[in-house]
């Protein structure tokens, strides 16, 4: 068509037309046409964009399900070995499917109509001219060779920018899960020093990546110009030799300037594509990264199982164990079918391992296991765990609903109310506002349950269940005495004529009747009835009262713990004195994402990198304004191949003048292209950098309401993977967007002054321009939103799967987890058809308001040049000033789905970054030595009165003097507010009325670093750091650097783990920590290690939080009799439900409703027989 315009115009110059009308007659139909071509390019572009992308969005959604299902598939011992960083893994895995969605989506669709568009230009330009299109086709192996040399460059080090992503990502996620940890150790300065290393090694690899993908860019933009230079050149040359004429030039000249265009384009499109390989092939490299195994399924029996267990001859060894220290030797045991059997023994002993092992969690390395005379070996595992229920200490709790947690997936439903009697959940459903559809999580309307409420649910859907084989490990240790008391009778009831095996060091809730195993150091120590065992004299027995001891070892260098009071208290003050005191968000408008730019531009970085960044968009709009220059160029040199009136053709001199002039301009062009883009990039990374390092120290300064009611994945997701688009915005979208309206601006005058007629026929589209971009902004941003929202919900789907993985295996969940994870993807993959629809219209829209105003110019444009009122230079300069401008801005519109990405999660982030900091956190100036306490009273709280964000009251009016050097138990009911008093001690909270004193100082006037320093606190959780067990028991302790291995030793040996630590291959660089892989250590050993981290820190204050609930009785007795030496020189507030750990006290105080109600030593209260005596007895 645009050949036909200047083979009518040369036509009209030589004169062939006899009117001006029937010119402009035939002129007019070809621009229609040209407007028509426009039309159908819009449609047909829409179209192969929308169905691309919804064929990328049905491909990431079997990503996700393979990458999930893959999950599934592993072993459970891939989870112990795998990938120390596995969430973190994980959340940069979604990342790569997100790029490769976004690779194969709307790039390949432009990529494929780019390459199509390339082969249409050159068959109709060689058609046209071949000459001149063999003389393009000469630049094309030179671009093919500089994508190949700098292709390797660029996989290299955007793989290393994932892995650094990655191990930072690791770090946030574990701060996200164990804030309460993190602020009671006032850790908050060391996690951000590993967070900010983690970022500067991502901020090198990433500015690598940008200088390569930077140099190839522009070197593809100089070729693609120069083709344009040469091409023009030498079509001049063949019109004045007669070769060719003029239309043929001129269109192939035009075929030739959209192929330099799209060359442009794809050179762009080829590093993002490079990126989406990159990332599918990190994908499929950990969907396949599974170990070569036989197949699992196996024999299924068909007769029902009666529950008859027989380990004969086992041994089993974990692999970070030496060789010569065996977890299991020798282990034979009889378990009978129909009746309960009790596996008792210090913790870390293997009673739970023997039940992994019966459930083939692992591989058994000798010896058989038979279930009613089968190997388990040689049946089914799938069929094998659905004859077996295990319920575990800290059973996780999925999201959803009460009814869901308790049902998952099981068919049998009608018995649910009778599992929820037995469970004692009855009381808490009533007590709900939605009973058993009330929703478990953290918004407003949601419920969170208590540790002990967690194990009642955990049993209900064991009762539920009621499968011929039950195994209860440490199931009931986070629940009161007098429901556990209620439950055991439960189970005895209804568990008649089914096996039952529990795990347990609580040997009073063992019968005169029932078989009992005692294991010690993994072998089978006694076994038989408890009235037999007791009359052995052995070491049931002595188990039993507590009178187990352990032989004597090598005595190692004494502790601080070992030392005179005195002395204890004169280190203790040393040392102190050496160390110094140490989410759903509202939909934002366009109006606001634009407000952001320049906000975070001056928030996140100095002044320098905000020169550096206007230095670079300077050069940017210096090389946009070589494009309107590049126009009026191109203009002159039109006189050498259209004739114009009385002149002719110009001299082939004037062509090479202009030419030469042309090769400048692409040359600055590229070069001020690849020096923007580096500079651009360089500061857009360190505004990402610093919105990940603010945003995180935010996030740990943060109280702890907002830790309880936010979303720990979608977090970790916007604040490690997201703030890549939004990097993206502030490394080409912004000096794009500030080009096109220099562009617009410098084209628009020049235009007017060259002709102003014809440049007020090329604004009037202006108008339509920022109408259609208004329209596809808001469409833009809804879909994007909302598909965001889904993409959350599957990634917190796939973290939440992996953190329950030893429920969903024992329990045989996969393929209900499966139909969980793809309802969600299901929802994702809708939201996704929305978006791809969008999309594709914005990316489209362009094509017909460009042919549009492109065939109007035309044709107002030769009108004034046949009417003689502009010559055919000015007319082609206007024309050429306008089309660069209203084709940059129709472009435009492509990018505003991506600046709507990066502006989302920037406004997401701004939220956080203007929250409040936790008024503790800077509160206070006083640093009393809490070492030496010198009043009667460690702490005293008067008339206190507390409650979470607004709900019910927890405190009320609360009293209590917790006198210093002395034992202090708080007991009462689940709710009752001991942890919470706990918390208010550790100034994790502050009371809404009344005061609190540490050592006669108001709590609010210490220094916080101070006050947590001199306290050390034992969890009822158990928080580890994926590091060694050195660095978990040195983590946030002031004295770190004063305290030798052999000091740790030492009092290791006190709550006897030293002999465990010496079995590990690594010693105390052996390996723990993470959501599911702290399987090094069972329970029972992990609480001792918090105890020994506790122990460590140089404080005279200790709080214990169900400190001994994991432990066996000859443990508790160790840890009894420390606490015992320990009390008088140390202050020691605990919670327990434990009856013996209560007889230790000195003083305990009865909870309920947020009162105490009675308050005396253990003898004291028993003999009044009031609230306290109901409770324990």
């Amino acid at each position: 068509m645009v050949s036909k315009v200047f083979d009518y115009l040369s036509s009209f110059i030589s004169g062939e037309y006899s009117t001006v009308n029937d010119f402009l007659g035939d002129l007019r139909l070809v621009c229609i046409a040209i407007a028509l071509i426009g039309l159908a390019s819009t449609i047909f572009s829409w179209l192969q964009i929308t169905t691309l992308c919804i064929l990328a969005d049905r491909l990431q959604t079997r990503c996700r399900l393979g990458l999930f299902e893959s999950l599934m598939e592993r072993k459970f011992e891939w989870f112990e070995k795998g990938s120390q960083n596995l969430n973190g893994e994980l959340i940069q895995l979604n990342r790569s499917i997100e790029e490769y969605r976004s690779s194969v989506g709307e790039f390949t669709a432009i990529f494929i109509k780019s390459i199509f568009t390339v082969i249409s230009l050159f068959i109709a330009s060689f058609i046209l001219c071949w000459r001149l299109t063999l003389l393009v086709i000469v630049t094309v192996p030179l671009m093919g060779i500089i994508l190949f040399a700098f292709g390797r460059f660029i996989d290299t080090w955007a793989e290393r920018e994932d892995t650094a992503t990655s191990e930072a990502t690791a770090i946030l996620d574990w701060n996200l899960n164990n804030f309460a940890w993190v602020k009671t150790a006032f850790t908050q300065d060391t996690e951000l020093s590993k967070f900010n290393r983690k970022l500067r090694n991502n901020n090198g690899a990433y500015n690598k990546f940008n200088i390569f993908t930077s140099a190839a860019s522009s070197l593809m933009r100089v070729f693609s110009l120069m083709m344009f230079v040469q091409s023009f050149w030498f079509g001049s040359f063949l019109v004045q030799k007669g070769y060719n004429t003029s239309g043929e030039v001129l269109s192939s000249f035009y075929a030739c300037l959209n192929m330099a265009t799209t060359f442009q384009a794809i050179s762009i499109i080829l590093v993002v594509l490079q990126k989406g390989a990159v990332s599918f092939e990190k994908i499929l490299k950990f969907i396949g990264r599974q170990e070569t195994k036989r197949s699992d399924f196996g024999y299924i029996p068909r007769i029902p199982i009666k529950g008859e267990i027989v380990f004969k001859d086992v041994g089993f060894q974990y692999n970070s164990r030496k060789d010569d220290h065996s977890t299991l030797q020798n282990i034979n045991i009889s378990v009978k079918e129909g009746g309960i059997t009790f596996l008792v023994g210090k913790s870390g002993s293997g009673k739970s391992t023997i039940g992994s092992l019966l459930l083939r969690l692992y591989k058994l390395e000798k010896g058989t296991i038979y279930l009613d005379g089968y190997d388990i070996e040689k049946v089914d595992k799938y069929w094998l765990r659905d004859q077996i229920c295990f319920v575990q200490q800290f059973s996780p709790i999925f999201e959803g609903s009460i009814r869901e947690n308790i049902v998952l997936g099981t068919a049998d439903v009608d018995r649910l109310d009778d599992a929820i009697n037995k469970a004692c959940l009855n009381e808490l459903v009533h007590s709900l506002p939605h009973g058993l559809d009330t929703i478990i999580g953290k918004s407003e309307d949601s419920f969170q349950p208590s540790g002990g409420e967690k194990q009642r649910i955990a049993l209900a859907r064991c009762f539920l269940r009621d499968s011929p084989v039950l195994i209860l490990d440490e199931s009931m240790s986070a629940i009161d005495i007098s429901q556990r008391k209620r439950l055991m009778k439960t189970i005895r009831n209804c568990r008649q004529g089914k096996t039952t095996i529990i795990i347990s060091h609580e040997t009073s809730e063992i019968d005169d009747a029932d078989e009992v195993y005692l294991i010690d150091e993994g072998e089978i120590k006694e076994y038989g009835l408890k009235e037999e065992l007791r009359t052995k004299k052995g070491f049931f027995e002595k188990m039993e009262s507590y009178g187990f001891q352990a032989e004597k070892k090598e005595q190692r260098p004494l502790t601080l713990l070992d030392k005179s009071p005195s002395s204890v208290e004169e280190s203790f003050h040393e040392d102190l004195e050496k160390q110094s005191p140490i989410s759903s968000s509202k939909a934002t408008s366009t109006s606001q994402h634009f407000r952001l730019v320049p906000r975070f531009l001056s928030r996140m970085i100095s002044t320098k990198l905000q020169l550096a960044y206007i230095i670079g968009v300077t050069l940017s709009v210096c090389r946009s304004a070589l494009t309107p220059l590049f126009s009026y160029c191109f203009s002159k040199l039109i006189a050498g191949i259209v004739p114009q009136r009385g002149t002719g053709l110009t001299h082939q001199s004037y062509q090479l003048k202009w030419s030469l002039i042309l090769t400048g301009i692409a040359l600055s062009d590229g070069l001020f292209f690849m020096v923007a883009r580096l500079i651009t990039g360089f500061v857009a990374d360190k505004i990402v950098e610093s919105t990940r390092s603010r945003s995180f120290s935010k996030i740990l300064s943060l109280d702890m309401n907002w830790f309880q009611d936010c979303k720990k994945t979608e977090m970790s997701t916007q604040l490690m993977n997201d703030t890549r688009d939004m990097r993206s915005v502030y490394g080409g979208c912004i000096d794009s967007v500030i080009g096109g309206l220099v562009i617009f601006i410098v084209g628009t005058i020049w235009a007017a002054v060259v002709g102003w007629k014809l440049a007020l026929v090329g604004l009037s589209f202006f108008p339509l321009f920022g109408l259609v971009g208004i329209i596809a902004s808001i469409l833009s941003k809804n879909t994007e939103n909302e598909y965001k929202g889904t993409v959350v919900s599957a990634e917190d789907g796939i973290q939440e799967t992996v953190r329950s993985i030893r429920t969903v295996v024992c329990l045989n969940l996969q393929h209900y987890v499966v139909a969980r994870f793809q309802n969600r993807a299901t929802q994702m993959l809708a939201a996704g058809y929305k978006r791809s629809i969008t999309l594709g219209m914005n990316m489209s829209l362009s094509a017909v308001i460009v042919n549009l105003a492109q065939a109007i110019l035309f044709y107002y444009g030769l009108k004034l040049v046949v009417t003689e009122q502009y010559n055919l230079v000015q007319t082609m300069q206007v024309i050429m000033l306008i089309m660069f401008s209203s084709a940059f801005s129709a472009s435009l519109l492509g990018s505003i789905p991506g600046f709507h990405r990066g502006m989302r999660v920037a406004s997401k982030l701004n939220e956080v970054l203007n929250l409040k900091d936790d008024p503790n956190q800077n509160r206070g100036y006083n640093t009393p030595n809490l070492a030496n306490i010198e009043t009667p009273d460690a702490f005293e709280l008067i008339t206190v009165d507390f409650s979470y964000s607004g709900d019910r009251q927890i405190l009320d009016n609360f009293c209590l003097s917790i006198p210093k050097n002395s034992i202090t138990c708080l007991v009462g009911s689940s709710g009752c507010g001991k942890s919470t008093v706990l918390s208010l001690l550790l100034r994790l909270y502050t009371p809404q009325r009344g005061n609190l004193l540490v050592g006669g100082y108001d709590e609010n006037t210490i220094k916080l670093g101070h006050l947590r320093q001199a306290m050390a606190v034992v969890p009822q959780k158990h928080y580890f750091l994926e590091a060694s067990i050195r660095d978990n028991l040195l983590y946030g302790n002031p004295a770190s650097s004063t305290i030798s291995d052999e000091t740790i030793m030492s009092t290791l040996a006190l709550v006897n783990m030293d002999d465990f630590i010496d079995s590990l291959s690594q010693g105390l660089d052996t390996k723990i920590g993470g959501d599911s892989k702290n399987m090094v250590v069972s329970g029972g050993q992990a609480q001792r290690l918090c105890i020994v981290r506790a122990l460590l820190r140089p404080s005279r204050i200790l709080i214990l939080d169900e400190c001994t609930s994991s432990l066996d009785p000859y443990n508790a007795e160790l840890v009894t009799k420390l606490l015992t030496k320990l009390k008088g020189y140390m202050s020691i507030v605990m919670v327990t439900h434990k009856e013996e750990m209560m007889k230790l006290s000195d003083t305990i105080c009865m909870l309920s409703e947020g009162s105490i109600v009675e308050e005396g030593s253990y003898d004291d209260l028993m003999a009044k027989k009031g609230k306290f005596y109901n409770f324990v007895k």
